[in-house]
């Protein structure tokens, strides 16, 4: 990811008061992603329809619904356009 440590440190900068708990890099990076900065760690869900709105979800808060999503649910592969 392109300036990806730019990205990083200017948000621990930013709110440092959010990483008390942290432990590890992981629990850092986590926590970011909950608070909307992209990050290379992936999500999983065992409901597809979770899975998929999150794949289609953009930052403002719709969907893209020119998007195809691949959702992977139990032992079959769905893919939903």
């Amino acid at each position: 990811m392109k300036n990806e440590d730019k990205l990083i440190n200017d948000f621990i900068t930013k709110y440092p008061e959010l990483f008390g708990d942290c432990k590890n890099n992981f629990d850092c990076l986590a926590l970011m992603q909950h608070h909307q900065l992209p990050t290379r760690l992936l999500d999983l869900t065992s409901n597809p329809l979770v899975a998929l709105y999150f794949a289609v979800e953009r930052s403002d808060g719709s969907t893209n619904k020119n998007t195809s999503s691949i959702v992977k649910s139990s032992a079959t592969l769905r893919i939903y356009s």
